[in-house]
């Protein structure tokens, strides 16, 4: 069984100022990367460029002659493996880390692992667009990119401190235990309007995971169909309404402290400091907002699962488009 913890960080002035340059310069590299991908695939595919490795000399792009292929650019395309010799891209843009470590000392100054999880990272990205799962990756902006991750078994923890790699030990706000038997699988670092969180991912491989019932074995008295709606969030085939969070008082509150804080950074002057304290309470405000819709979606996910065998959804069109 796998589970998901997430904690808030307090470093320090000096920690936060690191993991602020890590975050501008892993940037630089995924953007780097991504763009040595598309070129190459652009070189490769394009009919007016041909199999041109080198334009100057019209050497042709061959495996003796250039590492030019529709993958990658950068890196060593080969290793010592006899059955399979040629590296994927992945592997080949990570054969040119410790060269950009020399050529840009500054990025000595990351853990290692955390680089080569920023190059798996868009290795996912590329492999989900292969499959039809999501859009080709696009270069990210520095508000789209708040996260780095470490390798399983690097990060340490000793009741409410945790040491990170290359940034040493710091508290977190321990909200709840972490329990007996789970093993800390993936750690992820990640920089939100409210502070710096951490993202922990423990398994457990002895408690086995829920089973899912097949066809055979659902009962029809326990079979639910829902509504999705507006005003009530989820309609239940038994009379059962589920309201929406959004109408109660509370949360009418928090729109209305929203449109207030809106307006008021808007009226202070562009580039002030203030503008930008003032836009960074409305950012709180919103995560707040979304944690706490978030945290009411799996509380009714979690009881309609518990009270039903099975579940059925209209098909709606969500998006809107056609």
């Amino acid at each position: 069984m796998q589970l998901g913890y997430v904690y808030k960080l307090r470093p320090n002035h000096q920690q936060q100022a690191t993991m602020n340059r890590w975050l501008d310069m892993l940037l630089a590299q995924y953007n780097y990367l991504l763009r040595d991908r598309n070129e190459s695939y652009d070189q490769v595919r394009s009919p007016r460029l041909g199999n041109y490795c080198d334009f100057k000399s019209k050497g042709e792009a061959c495996p003796l002659t250039c590492s030019v292929n529709k993958s990658h650019s950068i890196g060593y395309p080969w290793k010592k493996s006899q059955k399979n010799p040629r590296r994927n891209a992945y592997e080949a843009q990570s054969s040119s880390l410790p060269t950009l470590k020399k050529e840009r000392p500054w990025y000595k100054t990351i853990n290692s692992t955390v680089l080569q999880q920023t190059l798996r990272q868009l290795d996912v990205a590329f492999s989900k667009f292969f499959k039809g799962e999501t859009e080709h990756p696009k270069p990210k902006r520095r508000s789209r990119f708040r996260s780095f991750k470490y390798a399983p078994g690097q990060v340490k923890l000793d009741g409410n401190q945790i040491y990170l790699p290359g940034i040493g030990w710091m508290r977190f706000h321990k909200s709840r235990p972490i329990p007996d038997g789970f093993t800390v699988k993936s750690v992820t670092v990640r920089r939100k309007a409210r502070g710096w969180f951490v993202s922990l991912q423990i398994e457990d491989k002895s408690v086995p995971d829920p089973s899912v019932k097949t066809k055979g074995e659902i009962d029809a008295s326990r079979v639910k169909g829902c509504d999705l709606g507006i005003k009530k969030l989820v309609s239940i085939s038994n009379g059962e309404i589920i309201s929406n969070p959004a109408n109660d008082k509370k949360s009418k509150r928090q729109a209305r402290r929203l449109r207030l804080r809106q307006r008021s950074a808007s009226r202070k002057k562009k580039g002030s400091k203030n503008r930008k304290k003032s836009f960074s309470r409305v950012a709180s405000l919103h995560d707040r907002i979304t944690d706490k819709r978030r945290a009411y979606h799996w509380e009714t996910a979690k009881t309609l699962t518990n009270e039903a065998d099975a579940l059925i959804f209209e098909d709606l069109n969500m998006c809107g488009s056609f």
